[in-house]
């Protein structure tokens, strides 16, 4: 399904998107439908058009609200989700069939509300689980093979160790002996040699674990950065983390971020796609993911459209948010006196993989009898010379 181009973004502030206003007349609430993907959810609340305004917020127990003020409401009072890391979903308005204010109420569980979006046909809010990107569902680093621990035991100066883990997952303790330490986390860690040391050796011991060095779990960033790369996955890291270890993205970075993690069950993997401006803004936190030991991190580059022909600086220019194609001419230093304005050709890849060629009128965009034409990404321009 074709989407609408303008994506709603949250106030910093208050965490509130707002719809443009509509033209007068009542609209309808038609239906309530579920987009599934791994790990994500994009719940779709179709309208009649044009989109009615509503507004999207937090509730006092940080769930997202979503609000209609007045619309004729033809939903269920209750939608089960079909994942389980997003609850039901709460519809309340008038009665069916009725006008009024209609409010959905959704109960995110362990998911993270990460974008809201109007499309054509209503509103699509997206939902991504929130143990997705974590390591462990509650972030804590699991320990590995190669790693160093730094272990002390509080007033006792021949307890204290700096171990690596060997190659079977174990290390070797004063007083305890072999312990298995792979796949756990620190505090698992500590919790077993306290109580095994306390067992039979000392009476309330003071335990505490660190890892020291972080050497057997990593990730790959490949794509538009300073210094791509294998990098050390240390405790509680994330995505902006290794991004900014690996000097920042380039000039040439776009806006699409691809976080390819494979399942270590099943050998599948799937991805999770981030917009470089999400990671950067404090308004959407679920964007900078947790990472997983494995996960290949590719950084795109930034979309460009190219045009030639009849214009003042022929070239290859960055596709920035809006263009289009009145506008590409414009940042190409507009038309040269030969031009032919009436049958400018734009060139695309179809659906289908495809060419297309399509032609524009600029005279009849200018007086205002055909709309401007939005670009997208690898789009070829080409201005004619016009035949005297």
């Amino acid at each position: 399904m074709k989407t609408m181009s303008v994506v709603l973004a949250f106030a910093t502030s208050l965490g509130i998107a707002h719809a443009a206003a509509t033209p007068s007349g009542v609209a309808t609430l038609e239906a309530v439908t579920f987009e599934i993907r791994p790990d994500e959810v994009t719940v779709r609340v179709v309208t009649t058009v044009p989109v009615p305004r509503f507004d999207c917020g937090f509730g006092p127990g940080g769930d997202p609200v979503l609000t209609f003020a007045d619309v004729v409401s033809r939903l269920d009072g209750q939608y089960e989700a079909p994942v389980a890391f997003l609850g039901a979903l709460r519809v309340e308005g008038p009665a069916a069939g009725a006008r009024g204010r209609v409010v959905l109420y959704f109960r995110s569980r362990v998911a993270n509300l990460v974008g809201v979006e109007q499309r054509a046909d209503g509103v699509a809010l997206r939902f991504i689980a929130a143990a997705a990107g974590d390591p462990d569902a509650s972030g804590d680093y699991r320990v590995g093979i190669g790693d160093k621990l730094e272990i002390a035991v509080f007033g006792h100066e021949d307890l204290v160790k700096t171990m690596e883990v060997g190659v079977e997952g174990l290390i070797n303790f004063p007083l305890v002996g072999d312990m298995k330490v792979e796949g756990r986390t620190v505090m698992e860690i500590d919790d077993e040699l306290t109580r095994r040391l306390a067992s039979e050796y000392l009476v309330d011991p003071q335990v505490s674990v660190e890892v020291r060095e972080f050497r057997s779990q990593w990730v790959t960033l490949m794509g538009e950065v300073r210094t791509p790369g294998r990098f050390v996955l240390r405790r509680n890291m994330r995505l902006l983390d290794v991004i900014a270890e690996a000097g920042g993205p380039t000039k040439d970075a776009g806006q699409e971020i691809v976080v390819t993690r494979y399942d270590a069950k099943t050998a599948e993997g799937h991805q999770l796609r981030v917009k470089m401006d999400d990671l950067l803004n404090a308004s959407v936190p679920a964007a900078n993911l947790a990472l997983r030991h494995g996960d290949v991190i590719s950084v795109g580059q930034r979309a460009v459209f190219y045009i030639r022909g009849e214009v003042n600086r022929p070239s290859a220019f960055v596709l920035e948010r809006g263009m289009t194609i009145m506008r590409a001419i414009a940042v190409a230093g507009g038309l040269t006196q030969y031009a032919n304005r009436k049958e400018v050709q734009l060139v695309r890849t179809g659906d289908g993989g495809g060419l297309e060629n399509i032609t524009v009128n600029l005279k009849a965009i200018e007086d205002g009898k055909t709309a401007d034409m939005p670009l997208r990404p690898d789009d070829v321009i080409i201005v004619p010379r016009r035949i005297f």
